[in-house]
């Protein structure tokens, strides 16, 4: 909602869950929810001219990371954009009193790292937790631009 309040048009959603694809479809207006992978996104290469997360690369297993990084890239024609759990180094974290399905980490690195000269970064902010029994944690946003060759 707040990207269609910002006057974004023509936005798609990717969802693996078949289940939440329905849920999303009765929450939002005037949004492409299709059901599918990040690691085989269902887009034309440069389909879109922003293509980003929000709280989904922390739940996708670093051995799987560089393929959706690849895909989102190859499915942008600018710029790749995220909203993610930050920490200096891929670190496992504990999700709903479970191991092995969320990960911290410097998710705009890892992109420019991957594709090496092919991605800058516009902008980086990072938030710290404001309840001081999260104290020392933090999300970072972040904006990269595909460099032209």
């Amino acid at each position: 909602m707040g990207l269609q309040q910002n006057g974004f048009k023509n936005l798609y959603g990717v969802e693996i869950q078949p289940y939440a694809v329905e849920k999303a479809k009765e929450y939002t207006q005037h949004v492409n929810i299709l059901q599918g992978s990040g690691l085989d996104l269902p887009f034309k290469d440069g389909f879109f001219d922003v293509v980003g997360t929000n709280g989904v690369l922390i739940h996708i297993s670093p051995n799987d990371l560089p393929t959706v990084m690849g895909e989102m890239v190859r499915c942008s024609k600018r710029y790749i954009w995220g909203f993610e759990y930050y920490m200096p180094e891929i670190t496992t974290i504990k999700y709903r009193d479970n191991v092995g399905y969320a990960w911290k980490g410097d998710y705009a690195k890892m992109f420019m790292e991957q594709f090496p000269g092919q991605l800058r970064l516009v902008q980086q902010e990072f938030f710290p937790y404001v309840n001081p029994a999260e104290q020392g944690n933090m999300d970072c946003m972040y904006l990269l631009e595909k460099v032209s060759a």
